[in-house]
């Protein structure tokens, strides 16, 4: 489970369809279908780094180990610095939010399901995160937008992809 942050990305109303950053059309699945996900993103001010921010950094070093066996890796490459990304780096914030400056940040993602309806033709995506009150109430979506302060609790993994070895987050619940 996160620490408290405040929420920049919310999409959970309604599934964001992945697209291709080079031709920017839709990542399409075997059966020709968008694939889709939830979204999140949770920022912290730059200085929970040293301070809250600490236990979760510590988990993305245990999941970056179970990965690869410490020493078998060069620590530039396998940093943590894309796991927890600075909204003051232009590499990282590449569109320029300026709502992200002095702030670190991360994404959730939870890949959803497609359904094809064999009456309509419809297209259905299954599945999505818990949405969990302070008391542990259910929350509708509706409760849940950018600027709201929440945690979020997920899988933190290492993986490859492209070449490049990091660490993900993978969505389950929003509280």
């Amino acid at each position: 489970i996160t620490p408290v942050g405040r929420m920049w990305k919310c999409y959970i109303d309604k599934p964001y369809i992945k697209t291709n950053m080079q031709t920017r059309k839709p990542e399409l699945d075997s059966d020709g279908i968008a694939i889709a996900e939830k979204q999140v993103g949770l920022m912290w001010p730059k200085h929970e780094l040293e301070t809250t921010l600490i236990p979760f950094r510590t988990l993305a070093a245990q999941a970056r180990d179970l990965k690869c066996a410490p020493g078998t890796y060069d620590p530039n490459f396998f940093a943590l610095e894309p796991f927890l990304r600075d909204g003051d780096n232009a590499q990282h914030n590449t569109q320029g939010r300026q709502d992200l400056r002095g702030h670190v940040y991360m994404s959730f993602k939870q890949k959803l399901k497609a359904v094809r309806d064999t009456t309509t033709g419809a297209i259905m995506y299954n599945g999505a995160p818990g949405l969990i009150g302070p008391y542990n109430e259910d929350l509708m979506v509706m409760d849940i937008y950018a600027g709201c302060f929440a945690r979020v609790s997920g899988i933190l993994f290492g993986t490859e992809y492209a070449g490049r070895r990091f660490i993900s987050v993978r969505l389950n619940n929003i509280q």
